[in-house]
């Protein structure tokens, strides 16, 4: 005659079996999900829009009189941005406008400042045409290439953005060239290289020059 089993016994075998079975189901389908992600994608947070960038300098060695923008302000083509003195034989000041109209990304001097023929003294981005810059690790390069489609999304609009992959660049980087040369200490150590990826937008949106993109690209 078999054992029979205790009333509690088969109380918590209908509780548990069920959701036992709930919870197998739920962490298969999570983990089929994301083989079949890593099939289709190559993804990365280490993305950052950009554009084009212009720096603005002096033409002879100066003194610089006054900067009258900020990183993070907008300007437009011909706005006095930056007043020089004694750059010309006259001595009169020299007015700097700005050569195209865009974001400034940086400031390289301040008032009283020496600064030489050809340096830079701001750098402005054209926002009229912004890409992002993404950095994919090097193992997974092989399976990027221009025309595949792209997801972005930045905080700054709140949603995705379709793109495509632009250019591949630095796809030449050797997998024994990045790495730590050995010592008598420890072992030789690879080091996981980072390739950048130009992804051009499929349409326009109000994106934050510099602000950070998780991009997700479509390889399968």
């Amino acid at each position: 005659m078999g054992r029979r089993r205790t009333p509690w016994l088969r109380v918590a075998v209908a509780i548990l079996g069920p959701l036992v079975a709930a919870g197998l189901l739920v962490v298969g389908s999570f983990g089929l999900t994301y083989v079949r992600d890593q099939a289709t994608y190559v993804s990365t947070d280490n993305g950052m829009v950009t554009g084009s960038l212009v720096q603005v300098s002096s033409a002879s060695n100066a003194l610089v009189s006054d900067v009258k923008v900020n990183p993070g302000d907008r300007v437009e083509q011909g706005q006095r941005i930056i007043v020089l003195s004694a750059a010309s034989a006259s001595g009169l000041p020299v007015q700097v406008r700005a050569p195209i109209s865009g974001i400034v990304v940086a400031r390289h001097a301040n008032p009283g400042e020496t600064v030489a023929a050809g340096r830079p003294i701001v750098t402005l981005v054209d926002d009229s045409v912004l890409w992002v810059e993404a950095r994919i690790e090097e193992t997974q390069i092989a399976r990027i290439h221009p025309g595949q489609a792209v997801e972005v999304t930045a905080d700054s609009v709140g949603q995705t953005i379709a793109g495509h992959v632009s250019t591949v660049g630095a796809a030449t980087i050797s997998s024994s060239a990045a790495a730590t040369p050995a010592t008598s200490s420890g072992p030789f150590v690879k080091v996981t290289q980072l390739v950048p990826v130009r992804i051009d937008l499929d349409q326009g949106k109000e994106l934050v020059v510099g602000g950070s993109v998780y991009v997700k690209i479509r390889v399968g």
